[in-house]
């Protein structure tokens, strides 16, 4: 091989890389916070109590893969801010078992909404943007998941409430459970009707994705260019 030949394919290989970094970082700022799942309530008639008795969830689907970046959720205050919560309110991600049940042995999360930023007046509904994305947790389409809700909160005016819907358009993915630690576990959607609890799941496109979206792009131009050479 002659010192031109080699030098031209080293500047190929260049090239590639340079083009597939370009590529990558473009598909992942224009891929960037997909929405994999979501059930977005109007308005706040209706909303699930969260206290010391009660833990609700919402079993959703991922429509998308990628790494779970947040999670958001309308929540507010039942009255108004004279009667704050007396207890945080916790946001984690479990796993969801063979039945369909959030599962308390797979907790892949959790985060902590305080009572300073969970207290608007009750007039607002307030979307909360909780961050995972430190978690690297990893979904594939049709992977499963539960947000769940927890809080010491006492029972009553203090609550915390999750924003539900009741307008016979019930989420497709997935259900909202109660457990009202009263030994009988997880019940699904109240009455049985089609109830479910507002959230949106943010993703983030797996990097190995875009790193083969960016080389196939990177191997497409070079050889167009080869061609046209």
């Amino acid at each position: 091989m002659s010192i031109g030949r080699v030098k031209s394919t080293t500047a190929k290989r260049i090239l590639v890389a340079a083009v597939a970094l370009v590529l990558t970082a473009s598909a992942r700022v224009c891929l960037a916070n997909v929405v994999a799942a979501e059930h977005i309530p109007a308005d706040q008639v209706f909303s699930m109590n969260i206290h010391t008795n009660r833990v609700a969830a919402q079993t959703i689907t991922s429509s998308a893969a990628g790494e779970i970046v947040s999670v958001v959720l309308p929540l507010w205050h039942f009255e108004d801010i004279d009667f704050p919560p007396t207890a945080d309110l916790s946001i984690e991600l479990w796993g969801v078992d063979g039945s369909g049940l959030p599962d308390e042995t797979d907790v892949l999360a959790n985060r902590t909404v305080t009572i300073a930023e969970g207290n608007p007046d009750s007039s607002t509904l307030v979307f909360h943007t909780i961050d995972f994305s430190a978690d690297a947790i990893n979904l594939d389409i049709g992977d499963e998941l539960a947000i769940v809700a927890l809080s010491n909160s006492a029972q009553g005016i203090t609550a915390w409430n999750w924003t539900m819907t009741f307008d016979g358009n019930p989420y497709g993915g997935g259900e909202m459970f109660v457990d009202n630690l009263d030994g009988n576990g997880w019940i699904p959607r109240i009455n049985d009707t089609d109830a479910d609890l507002g959230f949106v799941l943010n993703v983030t496109p797996e990097p190995s994705s875009l790193l083969l979206l960016g080389l196939t792009g990177g191997l497409v131009t070079l050889r167009r260019r080869s061609r046209k050479n």
